[in-house]
């Protein structure tokens, strides 16, 4: 670049920013993906074009995302970023192969999921993971989630005996083979799949088969009723699962079982809320945390009173020992305590507003969330949203709530933190950025003469 001064001319080189990344930025993004930290690799990410994660470092980058183990920035990173999957790491390492022989079926789902979906790299996934799995079937590694993940996108269905079977090798629910099992299970729904959850569920060979069959029928929930078709031709898919689920509610001893009962319940749209009441209290805490949920659906439309008898049982809830089941608690009650003012029942807001100052973080998080959009304004409520607008301990979306709230109430300490947050968003990629302009379109609905609030 050449510039005219005092009659002389000054030359001068201005580097360019492609090739930064390797030496400035690279180290601090591979630092937040070994802590873990994944509000700062989005925020160090967005600031980096997309044009230099192109080349070798976008590709260096993204091996270190995957070694890492960091599933959700390999998605950023190939879905989003259009970090290409397909080039070899460093030493000529083959990313797709590597994940498929691990076992790594998420990583090696999003590394599949970018915008040159190749069936090639699909079919080639396969043959390592099989090879892998035939070498070593006792290992640890979820091989057959990998398998299993890689054949229902090949469009190779396998019976569900056999993905039961690959869950029950290592008969672990929180193992990815079973996960991904049912996963496969649910995408692929259908009333012939109900009929076989249900029957295994009565024939099943053990305890772990039986399990996974109800898990089977709580996670067909999510593609039932899709069939198409004459409604009175055939019963509604989720009337023949309550159907069935429904008397084990008398029966069931196992918790596991149970909770998985009422879980498949509320998934499938059931209204007899009362009859979750004798587990509320029961003494194991995650079959207390289902039968919240499952009474949850009492409050799901505000014109509706709740029975007294789920509020009561519902507000004692809300003082549990367990976190978690004080968390889904909070969650119940957001409808609650969305009404006009003079219609919130007094004891389920005091409760929210306890919750909201809940020693644990995830509880007030999820409490801020229930009182998002409330049009209560009181000293007790702009006590909570206040203390939350300096939380180190919760993230950043519930900081915004709870500022946008605030502001909706004309404070000026939550107008003060919305701009200081505002400030510090470089990019629709930063975290935050959604939560905030969803809290501007609140705002400008208050700010409407026609707004109910």
């Amino acid at each position: 670049m050449t510039l005219l001064w005092a009659g002389q001319e000054i030359r001068w080189t201005v580097e360019p920013r492609r090739g930064r990344l390797a030496r400035m930025e690279r180290k601090a993004l591979t630092v937040a993906l070994t802590d873990g930290d994944e509000e700062e690799f989005a925020r160090l990410l967005d600031a980096v074009p997309d044009d230099e994660l192109a080349g070798p470092e976008g590709v260096a980058l993204l091996e270190a995302a995957a070694r890492a183990g960091r599933a959700e920035a390999v998605r950023e990173l190939v879905n989003l970023r259009r970090v290409d999957a397909s080039r070899p790491w460093a030493g000529g390492v083959d990313p797709v192969g590597w994940a498929a022989e691990r076992g790594l079926v998420d990583v090696l789902r999003y590394l599949l999921g970018g915008r040159d979906r190749s069936s090639a790299l699909h079919r080639r996934a396969l043959r390592i993971a099989k090879a892998a799995l035939a070498a070593d079937p006792t290992g640890p590694e979820a091989r057959r989630a990998v398998i299993s993940m890689l054949e229902f996108d090949l469009g190779l269905y396998r019976a569900p005996d056999t993905l039961m079977a690959r869950a029950l090798v290592h008969a672990d629910p929180n193992h990815p083979d079973w996960e991904e099992s049912l996963l496969v299970l649910a995408c692929r729904a259908d009333r012939e799949l109900v009929d076989w959850a249900c029957a295994r569920v009565l024939d099943a060979p053990s305890l772990d088969a039986r399990r996974f069959a109800l898990d089977a029928l709580h996670h067909l929930g999510f593609g039932l009723n899709c069939s198409g078709g004459d409604e009175d031709e055939e019963p509604d898919f989720a009337e023949v699962a309550v159907a069935f689920l429904r008397p084990l509610l008398d029966i069931e001893q196992d918790p596991y079982a149970l909770k998985t009962v009422l879980y498949a319940l509320a998934m499938h749209n059931w209204k007899d809320h009362r009859a979750a009441l004798p587990h509320i209290e029961h003494v194991d805490a995650a079959v207390r945390r289902a039968a919240v949920i499952a009474v949850a659906g009492a409050f799901a439309r505000p014109a509706v009173v709740p029975d007294r008898d789920l509020v009561a049982a519902l507000l004692r809830r809300a003082a549990d020992a367990d976190p978690e089941v004080r968390r889904e608690t909070a969650g119940a009650f957001t409808h609650a305590v969305r009404g006009p003012a003079a219609d919130v029942d007094q004891q389920i807001s005091a409760a929210v507003l306890r919750l909201a100052d809940d020693p644990v973080p995830a509880v007030r998080a999820a409490a801020t969330h229930a009182l998002y959009c409330s049009r209560l304004d009181t000293p007790g409520l702009r006590a909570v949203l206040t203390a939350r607008l300096d939380d180190a301990d919760v993230d950043i979306d519930v900081r915004i709530r709870a500022a946008g709230m605030l502001a909706a109430r004309g404070d000026l300490r939550g107008r003060a933190v919305l701009d200081g947050i505002s400030r510090g968003l470089t990019g629709h990629r930063s975290p935050g950025h959604g939560t905030m302009g969803d809290v501007r379109h609140m705002l400008k609905m208050y700010a409407s003469p026609d707004s109910p609030w």
